[in-house]
């Protein structure tokens, strides 16, 4: 049996509308996610409303 990693972030129902949608493909963020199978996005201003999940097809590392 395989274990899946959900990893939580919050995110603006905007911008993950975006997401959903496919305006958006890309998510930019500071946190390591390359141990996460999922995300689960919730609402920034109320997190214990879940927007959705979205499955990580993979992660790169950028230098600043």
């Amino acid at each position: 049996m395989r274990k899946t990693k959900i990893l939580t972030m919050k995110i603006e129902p905007g911008i993950f509308d975006d997401v959903k949608s496919g305006r958006k493909r890309i998510e930019v963020r500071d946190e390591p996610m390359c141990e996460a199978d999922l995300i689960r996005y919730i609402d920034a201003e109320h997190p214990e409303r879940t927007l959705g999940y979205a499955r990580l097809l993979g992660t790169a590392r950028l230098s600043a």
